[in-house]
């Protein structure tokens, strides 16, 4: 399975490595500004990888990355989420790693929205997201 659940004791603090030095991002501080389903704030990106926090607050449609690994540190709220052929819970704490071709898709269950760290590898610019229709 693709979800592994750790536990943290403090703060969740992301930690991205770029060409020249580190970037630190604290989770907690991640302010988003808008009342739109879905928010991005860009954190980080370099030709290896690019970061991104995520604010969901209904859903997400079902769709894939064709040569993108995503992974998801999830720090706030709980969603259904569709990955692959499964259908997971998902909740602070969890870690989700999709692997390019996946198709994954998110149901928030949660009143609060969904918030979450996404690391996408290599460098994501927004060309690699493929919707599926009639799910």
């Amino acid at each position: 399975m693709y979800v592994k659940t750790f536990v943290f004791l403090s703060a969740i603090l992301l930690i991205v490595n770029t060409t020249s030095a580190q970037t630190h991002f604290s989770a907690d501080k991640l302010e988003f500004s808008t009342q739109n389903n879905i928010e991005v704030i860009q954190l980080d990106t370099d030709e290896r990888c690019s970061s991104f926090g995520i604010k969901v607050k209904d859903s997400v449609r079902v769709h894939f990355h064709q040569w993108h690994t995503e992974s998801l540190q999830v720090i706030k709220g709980e969603a259904t989420m569709q990955l692959g052929d499964s259908s997971i819970q998902i909740k602070v704490g969890d870690f989700v790693v999709i692997p390019p071709e996946t198709i994954h898709a998110v149901k928030v269950s949660s009143k609060t929205p969904l918030e979450v760290i996404s690391i996408q590898a290599p460098e994501f610019k927004g060309e690699d997201r493929h919707f599926i229709t009639g799910h």
